[in-house]
Parts: C-alpha cells; structure tokens; sequence
C-alpha cells in the first residue's frame, strides 16, 4: 500500500488510534496527523486533531494574558 501524501510517522500515530482510540500526537505532528487523518477519510481523528488545535490556542492565548498581566504590574 502507497500512500504518497501520508508520512510514516502519521500513518503510525493513526494506526494506533485506530486500535486504542487515543490519538497521541505533539503538537509539531498534529498538522500532518490532521492532514493525512483527512486524506484517509478518518472523521474522529479529525475531531480529536481540530479538539486539540483549540486547547493549544487557547493555552497560548492564557499564557499570553499571563505574561501582558505581568507587564502591567512591573511598570
């Protein structure tokens, strides 16, 4: 099987969602995972990537509050 469009690596953190139901991904290969999980057809595991894109921005936009906060308060 040839899939050109799919990295080795996404293919593996897919097949292994596939048979634990847990999608574990870093967030430098969630992009790819979500590309190829898109290529393959595989709806949750495109929910699960758009899932956990919102909880990284939602990360960085709390840490960036933090950080503008502490500006605030040193000036």
């Amino acid at each position: 099987l040839q899939l050109p469009t799919v990295t080795p690596k996404a293919f593996a953190i897919l097949l292994e969602y596939m048979y634990t139901g847990q999608l574990k991904v870093t967030c430098q290969e969630l992009s790819d995972v979500y590309r190829s999980a898109r290529k393959l057809g595989m709806k949750g595991a495109m929910k699960e990537c758009i899932e956990l894109k919102h909880e990284i921005e939602k990360k960085k936009t709390n840490d960036s509050m933090l950080v503008v906060q502490r500006d605030s308060i040193d000036a």
